[in-house]
């Protein structure tokens, strides 16, 4: 009877705890889809919390909604870079195709607790935008 309870207990006390989640759901893979052109910022997973001055990697999406090899570039910002299919990464010009995934990286803020925390990087395939933000101060 008393390990009920102190079940009960905890599962209540876990459930104010504010973000747990009893049934996450699974995300589907994220893709980039290059005909809009407009900014997607949900297509790459900002991060926060990370080490200042640090090479930051995002995570991979997938090119959709182009058709043949269409033009790819990224801000250089921080020493922005892309890369192709886990290629090796560069800020050159190039192009990418549908189905093909793509990361970006730069180098985090060296400074934390400023308005100079974040670090952007955005990534043009065709006409379309999206942006990898980095922050140094913890997160929210």
């Amino acid at each position: 009877m008393k390990k009920r309870i102190l079940t009960v207990s905890a599962m209540i006390m876990l459930a104010g705890c504010g973000d747990f989640e009893w049934f996450p759901e699974e995300k589907p893979a994220t893709t980039i889809t290059a005909s809009t052109p407009t900014a997607d910022s949900s297509t790459f997973t900002n991060q926060c919390g990370v080490q200042t001055s640090t090479q930051i990697t995002s995570n991979a999406v997938t090119v959709s909604g182009i058709t043949g090899p269409t033009s790819i570039s990224v801000s250089n910002n921080n020493d922005s870079q892309y890369s192709i299919n886990d290629g090796p990464f560069t800020s050159s010009a190039g192009n990418v195709s549908s189905g093909q995934s793509v990361r970006v990286r730069h180098i985090s803020a060296a400074d934390t607790g400023t308005e100079n925390s974040i670090v952007t990087t955005t990534l043009t395939i065709g006409g379309g935008n999206s942006t990898f933000k980095t922050d140094t101060n913890p997160c929210p």
